[in-house]
């Protein structure tokens, strides 16, 4: 069991990260369908600016993903 990031090997670090942003697109597309059945327009903003930001965490998860497994190459 790994008690430390930094006894972590890269590759580790990067699969983990790919699952979160994976997690993070999944969560801001449920967000997406709760702003769609959203009658209110203030409610149905919430949503969206959640799907939003889900998104851009889920693309920032992806990238340093990708970035780790590029520092294990």
């Amino acid at each position: 069991m790994i008690h430390s990031i930094t006894e972590a090997y890269p590759e580790e670090i990067a699969t983990e990260l790919i699952h979160i942003g994976s997690r993070l697109r999944i969560l801001s597309e449920l967000s997406r369908s709760q702003a769609l059945k959203q009658k209110a327009k203030d409610k149905r903003g919430e949503f969206f600016n959640g799907y939003s930001l889900l998104q851009e965490a889920s693309k920032i998860c992806e990238d340093l993903g990708q970035g780790f497994f590029d520092i294990s190459t």
